[in-house]
């Protein structure tokens, strides 16, 4: 992530041992490649001279190796969409406060050392999506020279509540943390999950940002464009769904991907539910009504009535199809669909660290 030192950290005291362990945790962060770290260069030189030998010998070849980069990190930070501003507060007890996308943060928080950003999701393979956005976004904006660093986490689907509790417990390193609607239709009520989630987002003292994406699963989420090129049964799956009478494109995000959909699921749920899903029910239901196998039968197994998903590893296979594939080829792939745009964004900014940093410090 992103950590700007302002110009109240000229205010530093040498003699305090818990701002100068603090100051040092954000320098080791970047000097690890795990975080990037800005401060203007007059605030720099001030800061320099202030501490004299405070920081220690790794403390100090962190401050060189940061004057060396400044210029070049300068046009990066205005591309970035969130940040942590990094004061000087008098109140050790301060917490993080959180305005307009970015968080201001007393130096003081960050004694205990600061990870790498952690990215949670519903599932690994999730929290490895996100990554792959965030990579796609600097490679589209051309942001050379950095890199997203982050902890993937898994909260295991519904158990992703108790992994958020545990590190808002645990860690003061930043953490994003995104999760599907789980929506079976538009105006449906939020899971238990999105509700904690939710909770714990608006009532926490970290550097923690929580995105719902409207989308039913990670799936629906995906450009088609990408399914398409991943997934060979995905054109079958297109062309049997467009031809539901009554079917909307905004139903997209709403579909069982990876199953498909049955009628019998249908006839299970509750009212508005089987409203919203009424033309696909109808569409099954004469299916069935013309199928000889079902004249005797209940019909819940058989083909007439579903129409058949494109597989569990669908997420797997799109994502190797980013990590296998060079950039012009992902390009076209994200061209027609926008929503990954923000996502990309936000996760780039959570996660950008300058590549091959590692205490390289000139003459």
């Amino acid at each position: 992530m992103l950590f700007i030192l302002n110009s109240t950290i000229q205010n530093i005291n040498p003699e305090s041992e818990v701002q100068c362990r603090s100051l040092c945790s954000l320098l080791m962060a970047y000097q690890s490649g795990h975080h990037m770290l800005f401060i203007e260069m007059d605030d720099l030189r001030i800061l320099r001279e202030r501490l004299g030998k405070s920081l220690g010998i790794a403390g100090e070849k962190a401050l060189q190796s940061l004057y060396n980069k400044l210029p070049t990190f300068k046009a990066v930070v205005s591309q970035v969409s969130s940040a942590v501003i990094v004061h000087i507060d008098e109140n050790e007890g301060a917490v993080p406060i959180k305005k307009e996308g970015s968080w201001y943060v007393p130096i003081t928080y960050f004694a205990p050392g600061v990870l790498q950003s952690v990215i949670l999701g519903e599932n690994d393979r999730d929290a490895e999506l996100y990554i792959q956005l965030a990579k796609q976004y600097r490679d589209e904006k051309k942001i050379f020279g950095y890199h997203p660093a982050a902890r993937p986490r898994s909260g295991g689907g519904s158990g992703i509540v108790k992994v958020l509790e545990n590190y808002i417990a645990s860690e003061v390193s930043p953490c994003l943390c995104i999760t599907d609607s789980d929506k079976f239709y538009p105006g449906s009520g939020k899971s238990t999950a999105v509700r904690g989630c939710e909770e714990l987002s608006q009532t926490n003292t970290r550097i923690l940002e929580y995105l719902l994406l409207e989308e039913r699963e990670i799936e629906n989420f995906l450009p088609k464009s990408l399914l398409e090129r991943a997934n060979p049964d995905f054109e079958y799956f297109v062309e049997k769904v467009n031809s539901i009478k009554g079917y909307k494109h905004d139903m997209w995000s709403y579909l069982d991907l990876k199953e498909g959909i049955k009628l019998d699921w249908i006839q299970k749920r509750d009212a508005p539910t089987q409203e919203y899903w009424s033309c696909v029910k109808e569409h099954l239901e004469q299916q069935r009504a013309k199928c000889n196998k079902c004249k005797n039968t209940s019909g819940v197994n058989c083909t007439c009535c579903m129409i058949t998903g494109i597989g569990d590893k669908v997420l797997d296979k799109c994502i190797n199809f980013l990590q296998n594939n060079p950039p012009r080829l992902k390009k076209g792939v994200f061209q027609s669909d926008t929503r990954w745009h923000a996502v990309g964004k936000l996760a780039f900014s959570f996660l950008i660290a300058p590549s091959g940093e590692n205490a390289r410090v000139r003459a």
